[in-house]
């Protein structure tokens, strides 16, 4: 699970055996400026989700088929991971921000609310995800402008 910035904890363990520490080091490798030993990729992709990704018990990873937007319009967001994001920073729980201002595509009609959002690896498999406190409504022949620091994931110590 990953704290959330009220206290609480969003999300399910994708593996009940993968540590506290080790999910951090995950997630801050991801959109930090580690070195890329994790293969993640130059990029970090976001999806944007009408709802809560499901968990697949039996493989350990999280679903967005059934809740990821999709046409109208709608594409994957994709920031540089080496500088498109803070770095790790503080004390537990650590926080990582996108450093810029960050548009979504233009909507071709209505989208329906944006309620979480992903952080996808290179392979499509979710990294970490977080409901979003306020949903983001983007109407069509617009595009929703997230400003930086507003998208942000909350690791644990590391």
């Amino acid at each position: 699970m990953l704290p959330t910035e009220s206290g609480g904890t969003t999300g399910a363990p994708a593996d009940p055996v993968l540590s506290r520490l080790a999910a951090g080091k995950v997630v801050t490798a991801c959109v930090g400026t580690a070195a890329d030993a994790l293969g993640f990729g130059t990029d970090v992709t976001l999806a944007l989700l009408t709802g809560t990704p499901t968990m697949d018990t039996g493989a350990g990873t999280y679903s967005i088929a059934s809740v990821e937007l999709s046409g109208n319009g709608y594409a994957r967001i994709t920031c540089a991971r080496a500088t498109g994001w803070t770095g790790a920073a503080g004390s537990a729980p650590v926080k990582v921000s996108n450093l810029a201002q960050v548009n979504t595509p233009v909507a071709t009609v209505d989208w329906p609310g944006i309620n979480a959002v992903a952080l996808i690896d290179n392979a499509g498999t979710v990294v970490a995800w977080k409901s979003l406190l306020e949903p983001i409504y983007v109407k069509a022949g617009e595009a929703a402008r997230i400003p930086a620091g507003a998208w942000f994931f909350y690791t644990p110590s590391i």
